[in-house]
């Protein structure tokens, strides 16, 4: 769903205030933004296109012959903001502009060369709610450094080409689905970003509308002037009443481009109007007068090599001295009206055929003739997604065409193979630790797209594995225990963690024998264990604690043994008594000890530093002298 944040963040502006039912006003007045578009050298850039934006809402001029260019009747208010971009410079934007009635706001700009680096692209797919694909949604760049629209195909799939390198965001709208953004796509020279976009049923709340009024530049209504919707999920049209105000109701949630004309006036467009369920969106039009004769047009139609009709052909004015967009009807006919007098640069493009572009020149008051003649593609591409076998997107997977291109799946599995001759192709798709798949008899038709997805299986592991804990012989871990193979197809040893456990990893199969170990513990034996492929085996080791003695003589001075002396462990509980001078202090520890040596009427004796290995025996004699 649209992020509250997000839609605040695109409506709020003065131009797009969010109301049920609102009925207050813009103010009456309109100011005037103009200026002029230079290159680094001072260079007048003639044809250079100024975005004009607030919020939501855009609109766009190019500059002249002496690289100027200029909004009239703009509404006064703030917050407005321009980009300049030109063939061969680099984009330059100007944001928190103020506009006042009555006053021209002057805005020049410097664009500097352009590096050669190229841009990037975003590709992806759209779903609706039952996981199926969304044939005919808008996608459009809401934020970005390149503006940048399209549809996606029967297949849900969609491509925005040559991107400058940046963070854009997404608008992707379909009619009866809930409209959403895709905030923070990071796109990257000559990389492909790939997005999903899930769209959600609305929440049943009322259709949205877009309401307004319509002006001359003095600021009189406008009676009669058609506003008609141009781009949008729905497709509906009204006219201004006495007092100029218009409605256009029952809208379904989505991006809209509105246009408002009046017969004597030059008509104008705002696009990029974010409609949401249940809100309404207010957007005023001021439009110029057209001196009779001020302007010019461009129609003509548009067929195949074999001379018949395309419908749905996109007609653009590419450079020029104004911006014109149409698309051809059931008669392949389409119309550019009011183009002021100049040189133009006019496409003309459709799905499945060859874009062409041709040069047309307009005079003031004339109508220029330009056919098209579309030739079908060649060729086509091949598209899908590769998946594991529980069903997560598998990245790093090469699909190839056998003696052909390839293409490596990105973060969500998605791939694509473009520019591949019609034709039959073998395909391979393989990725370390799962089994090659391949699919014979992939179809690619010219100027289409095949979706050819993919289940990778994971190969069966070649090792297997070892694993277990080791613990005393009351249940406690072992940490820092060594646990080796003794005999079997590798030798290899391995120490436990903190929690006893230890893991022998990639073990060839066959027979294994094991032991583990540690200072202070009998070591342990087990096996013969056998690991086969893909097997993971447990053994576990309880250690038995391995002890070290004292012994010794005590002896009086004069060289006689001495009977029932007192031997103890300094800071400890171990004591005993000679027997006939003899003594022994066992189970002990390894580890470093002091010993006490007593009798009455001898003095005290102590010795430090006494060490004690696992399994050994400490041998200390002691002599003692009579007590004074």
């Amino acid at each position: 769903m649209l992020p509250l944040s997000r839609l605040l963040r695109l409506l709020a502006p003065v131009l797009a205030v969010l109301a049920i039912g609102a009925q207050a006003s813009l103010a009456d007045t309109f100011g005037q933004i103009s200026g002029l578009v230079r290159d680094s050298s001072g260079r007048v850039l003639a044809g250079a296109s100024v975005r004009l934006s607030l919020g939501g809402l855009s609109d766009s001029a190019r500059t002249d012959a002496e690289g100027v260019y200029r909004f009239t009747s703009v509404p006064a208010a703030s917050g407005y903001s321009l980009r300049a971009t030109a063939r061969k410079q680099t984009p330059a934007e100007m944001a928190g502009l103020s506009v006042t009635a009555g006053q021209n706001l002057h805005v020049d700009f410097a664009l500097s060369p352009a590096g050669r680096a190229r841009g990037g692209a975003i590709l992806g797919v759209v779903r609706g709610p039952d996981g199926r694909a969304v044939r005919g949604a808008r996608v459009e760049v809401l934020v970005g450094a390149t503006d940048a629209r399209t549809t996606t195909d029967r297949q849900g799939r969609f491509r925005l080409k040559e991107l400058t390198p940046g963070a854009y965001s997404l608008s992707v709208t379909s009619p009866s689905l809930a409209a959403e953004v895709l905030d923070s796509v990071a796109v990257s020279r000559d990389r492909t970003a790939q997005v999903r976009v899930d769209l959600e049923e609305p929440d049943g709340a009322a259709p949205g509308a877009i309401f307004g009024v319509v002006r001359d530049q003095d600021g009189h209504a406008l009676p009669g002037a058609i506003i008609e919707v141009v781009s949008g999920p729905t497709d509906v049209e009204t006219s201004a009443g006495v007092e100029g105000r218009y409605e256009l109701s029952g809208l379904a949630a989505g991006t809209y481009a509105v246009r408002a004309s009046a017969a004597g006036y030059w008509g104008n467009t705002w696009d990029g109007i974010l409609v949401t369920a249940g809100h309404s969106v207010r957007v005023d039009f001021a439009l110029r007068r057209a001196n009779d004769g001020a302007f010019g047009a461009i129609l003509g139609t548009v067929t195949d090599g074999e001379g018949h009709a395309l419908r749905g052909a996109v007609v653009e004015v590419v450079d020029g001295p104004t911006h014109r967009r149409a698309e051809t009807g059931e008669d392949g006919r389409y119309h550019l009206p009011e183009l002021s007098a100049g040189a133009y640069l006019v496409r003309a493009a459709k799905d499945g055929y060859e874009s062409l572009t041709h040069d047309a020149s307009v005079t003031a008051g004339g109508t220029t003739t330009l056919n098209f003649t579309l030739a079908r593609r060649t060729i086509g591409r091949i598209i899908g997604h590769v998946n594991s076998a529980a069903g997560e997107a598998l990245s790093g997977v090469t699909v190839r065409i056998v003696e052909g291109p390839q293409a490596l799946t990105g973060p969500l599995g998605g791939y694509e193979i473009e520019n591949v001759p019609a034709g039959e192709y073998t395909l391979r798709a393989s990725k370390d630790g799962f089994r090659t798949a391949v699919k014979e008899h992939v179809v690619v038709h010219a100027g289409e797209a095949t979706v050819v997805d993919w289940v990778l299986e994971r190969e069966a592991p070649a090792f297997g594995r070892i694993v277990g804990r080791v613990t005393d012989l009351e249940g406690h871990a072992i940490a820092e225990a060594k646990v080796r193979i003794t005999q079997g197809p590798v030798i290899r040893e391995v120490f436990t963690n903190g929690e006893g456990r230890y893991a022998l990893e990639e073990l060839p199969a066959g027979v294994y024998r094991l032991a583990a170990s540690r200072a202070g513990f009998q070591t342990a034996e087990a096996g013969p264990v056998e690991v086969g492929a893909g097997q993971v085996k447990e053994v576990n080791f309880s250690l038995r604690r391995s002890f070290g003695q004292i012994q010794g003589v005590v002896r009086s001075a004069a060289g006689e043994p001495l009977h029932e002396v007192l031997v103890q462990i300094i800071g400890g509980d171990r004591h005993t008594y000679t027997d006939h001078g003899e003594y022994h202090l066992r189970e002990l520890l390894a580890g470093t000890y002091s010993a006490r040596y007593s009798r009455p009427g001898y003095r005290t004796v102590e010795l430090s530093g006494v060490a004690v290995e696992a399994g050994g025996t400490t041998t200390r004699h002691v002599t003692m002298e009579p007590a004074e």
